[in-house]
C-alpha cells in the first residue's frame, strides 16, 4: 500500500517522531511504500532531505516558527508569512501526491500548516485522514491573546472534518471529535530491556534515589514544579532530581537552580538523543508527569508516561485524561495534586522509603505498558489502513 505522511511540525526532532516516524518505519518493514514529508523550523533545512533510521524525510516547507537546535531560542513568524509559507507547502505536497498517486494521505497535527493542507486536500480526490495528537488551540492559549485563541479553536474544531477520517491519540479527543478512531501512542519495549548503566550515577553526580522529569521545557509542560519539590526536599541527601530536555524554559531553569542553590540536588541535562534518554530513565526510580485540569493535558496520551513505565519507574501524576485510563492510583502509579507541593514531596518520600511498595507499583505499571508496545499498536494502524480501498 502506498502511504504519504505529512507532518505540520518538524518530525525529525520532536515527539512526532515517536508517533509518526516510528509508525512509518514499522509500516515500511511490513512491506508498505512510505513517503514522508515534513516542515522545518530552520530556514536552512527547508527543501532538503535527511535520512533518519533508514527513512527518507523530505522537508518541503516552513513551520509556523523558527528555532535553534535545542529549542532554547524559538521565534514566531508573522501570520501573513505563515499563511504564505503554508500555501507554498500545500502546492509542493500536492505535486508530490500527484506523482506518487498514493492509496492514502495522512496529515499529522492540527498546527496551522496541517489545517490548511487538509482543507485544500478536501477539494481533490485524494483519500485523506488527519491524525490529532494534541490540542493545539489549548497550547496556543498559553502564549496568545483571547481573540486569536478563540479563532484558532474554531478552526481546529471544524477543519479536521474536511478529511475523510480522523484519528486521535486520546480518549478526550475521541469524545471531542465524533466518529474519530482512537489509536494511542506506543513504545518499543525492546529499547528498555538493556542493563542499566549505573556508572551514569557517578558521571552525573546522582544520589541513591533519582527522580526524573523528561520532556520539552515549555510554557505548559510543568517543569517548574520540579524545582519547587527539590527546594522543599533540599535537606534529604539521598535524593537527586534530573530534568531531561531542552526548550525555551531551559535558560530560566538554569538561573533558578543557581538562585535557589540547588546545584547539588538538581541536574539539568539539556536535550539528549533517545538512547541517552533511555539510559537515564533506566537508572531512575520515580518519574514525574505534571498534569492539571485543562484541555492541554486532558487531550494528551503522554509518551513520557509510557517511557517511565517501560523503564520500570513509579509514576507520580494526576488522575487526569489518559493517565487515569492507564494507571490505577496506588497500584500502578500514584496520583498527586500538582497544586500541592507538600503532597508530592510526601509521595516521593513514601516511595523511596518503602522498597516493597515501590517494587509492587513498578511491576504492575510495567504490565500496563505492555498493552502499548509498538507491535500491538501497529496492528491497530494496519487495520485502520485496510479500511481504505486500493485505487
Amino acid at each position: 500500500m502506498k502511504i504519504v505522511f505529512f507532518t505540520g511540525d518538524p518530525i525529525d526532532d520532536s515527539a512526532l517522531w515517536f508517533r509518526t516516524g516510528k509508525l512509518a518505519l514499522e509500516l515500511k518493514k511490513r512491506g508498505h511504500e512510505i513517503h514522508l514529508y515534513s516542515v522545518s523550523n530552520n530556514y536552512k533545512k527547508k527543501n532538503k532531505e535527511i535520512l533518519k533510521e533508514g527513512l527518507l524525510i523530505h522537508f518541503i516547507g516552513q513551520a509556523h516558527y523558527l528555532a535553534d537546535e535545542d529549542f532554547s531560542d524559538r521565534k514566531k513568524i508573522g501570520i501573513l508569512k505563515c499563511l504564505f509559507e503554508s500555501i507554498l507547502t500545500y502546492f509542493r505536497l500536492k505535486k508530490e501526491i500527484k506523482t506518487i498517486n498514493p492509496d492514502v494521505v495522512g496529515v499529522i497535527t492540527t498546527l496551522p500548516v496541517s489545517l490548511l493542507v487538509i482543507f485544500f486536500l478536501r477539494f481533490s480526490k485524494d483519500k485523506t485522514f488527519i491524525d490529532i495528537n494534541d490540542s493545539s488551540w489549548a497550547q496556543i492559549s498559553y502564549k496568545k491573546g483571547f481573540f486569536l485563541t478563540k479563532i484558532y479553536q474554531l478552526f481546529e474544531r471544524l477543519l479536521p472534518h474536511f478529511s475523510n477520517k480522523i484519528v486521535v491519540c486520546s480518549y478526550f479527543l475521541e469524545d471531542k471529535y465524533r466518529n474519530s478512531i482512537r489509536i494511542p501512542n506506543f513504545i518499543d519495549l525492546k529499547e528498555y530491556q538493556k542493563k542499566p548503566n549505573l556508572n551514569l550515577k557517578k558521571e552525573y553526580g546522582l544520589r541513591k534515589f533519582v527522580i526524573v522529569f523528561e520532556g520539552t521545557l515549555g510554557a505548559y509542560h510543568g517543569q517548574d514544579i520540579i524545582l519547587d519539590i527539590a527546594e522543599k526536599m533540599k535537606k534529604i541527601k539521598r535524593i537527586s532530581f534530573v530534568v531531561i530536555g531542552g526548550g525555551e524554559g531551559l535558560l530560566r531553569l538554569k538561573k533558578e537552580v543557581k538562585k535557589r542553590e540547588l546545584e547539588s540536588s538538581v541536574v539539568l541535562t539539556g536535550r539528549l538523543n533517545h538512547d541517552e534518554l533511555v539510559d537515564l530513565v533506566l537508572i531512575s526510580d520515580v518519574g514525574i508527569l505534571p498534569m492539571w485540569k485543562s484541555e492541554v493535558y486532558k487531550a494528551r496520551n503522554p509518551i513520557k508516561l509510557l517511557e517511565y513505565l517501560a523503564g520500570k519507574l513509579v509514576v507520580l501524576s494526576s488522575g487526569i485524561g489518559d493517565v487515569a485510563k492507564i494507571l490505577e492510583n496506588k497500584k500502578s502509579g500514584i496520583f498527586v495534586n500538582f497544586n500541592n507541593c507538600n503532597s508530592i514531596c510526601e509521595a516521593i518520600e513514601k516511595v523511596c522509603k518503602n522498597d516493597v511498595l515501590r517494587k509492587e507499583i513498578l511491576k504492575i505499571g510495567y504490565n500496563k505498558v505492555k498493552n502499548y508496545d509498538i507491535t500491538k499498536v501497529i496492528n491497530k494502524w494496519e487495520d485502520f489502513f485496510k479500511s481504505y480501498e486500493y485505487k
